[in-house]
């Protein structure tokens, strides 16, 4: 197995002295070819020393279930039992992104489902970075309006 060595080409990356990464950050990241850590964190303890450390993106995944609240798979928990995991990473956790997984059954109908759930004032208020959901809804409305299925019947006036 060889490592790739580094290269020289590669543009000057920092992260943000101050203030909280956002996915503007990790977009110019991935631009000048810089790799960063993306840990779990379940509570304020690990989210602070993750913090503490560099490290950019924090998630609270609903794997929560199994490592925290004892289920034996991912299914059951709640976007109620993640609301306490999320609040505690962000607010431990000053400089990291802090991405949050949505439940399983609050997302499976179709990207405005996931919208209608992150976009609740209960889980976004100032806890979760919608990034992933609003990024995976957006390519969803943009496939549909290439493939012709948006607008549909239902969105016209003839």
């Amino acid at each position: 197995m060889s490592e790739e060595p580094a290269s020289e080409s590669r543009a000057a990356f920092a992260w943000p002295a101050r203030g909280r990464v956002r996915t503007t950050h990790l977009l110019a990241a991935k631009a000048a070819g810089h790799r960063w850590a993306m840990l779990t964190s379940y509570d304020q303890y690990t989210a602070a020393l993750f913090d503490a450390a560099g490290v950019p993106v924090l998630l609270v995944g609903d794997s929560a279930a199994d490592n925290v609240f004892g289920h034996d798979t991912t299914i059951p928990v709640t976007v109620d039992e993640m609301l306490p995991l999320v609040r505690a990473v962000t607010r431990s956790a000053p400089r990291s992104l802090v991405v949050a997984d949505l439940p399983f059954g609050s997302y499976e109908e179709d990207g405005k489902q996931a919208l209608r759930t992150a976009r609740s004032p209960r889980f976004v208020r100032r806890y979760a970075d919608l990034a992933g959901e609003l990024d995976r809804a957006v390519r969803e409305f943009a496939a549909d309006v290439h493939a012709g299925a948006f607008p549909g019947p239902e969105h016209s006036f003839d």
